[in-house]
């Protein structure tokens, strides 16, 4: 029995790191486009043909000045994904904003306080 697997993989990614000697603040950021091809032929172990798209970025702030840091990260991701007789389903899908500020007490010591927010950029469904 003869067996083929093709798999297709193509990524394009984009990464940009700014900082300036005279500023406190460090941002920067990554983002990507991902596309995936999978194709089996004489294949018996359950895999099924699919081809997905999908989205990355990151984006992220940083402070820090004296006792004074606050960090500041964005996570954004979307992907849709078609296989054999389904219709497109999206496989990611987030949006991710973390804020944290913190404040030097004494010696190694740090107060501190996070915000978190999380969605989607579209509906979830029960497929």
């Amino acid at each position: 029995m003869k067996r083929n697997i093709a798999l297709l993989f193509f990524s394009i990614s984009f990464f940009q790191l700014f900082s300036q000697t005279d500023s406190s603040w460090i941002h920067g950021g990554f983002t990507g486009l991902n596309f995936n091809q999978v194709s089996l032929s004489n294949w018996a172990q359950g895999s099924e043909n699919s081809v997905s798209l999908s989205f990355a970025g990151n984006a992220f702030e940083h402070y820090k000045k004296g006792t004074t840091t606050w960090d500041n990260d964005l996570q954004l991701g979307y992907g849709l994904l078609k296989s054999n007789g389904n219709p497109v389903r999206k496989n990611e899908d987030k949006i991710v904003f973390d804020s944290k500020y913190g404040q030097l007490a004494k010696g190694k010591f740090c107060y501190s306080g996070l915000v978190n927010f999380m969605s989607q950029f579209s509906k979830g469904y029960d497929y």
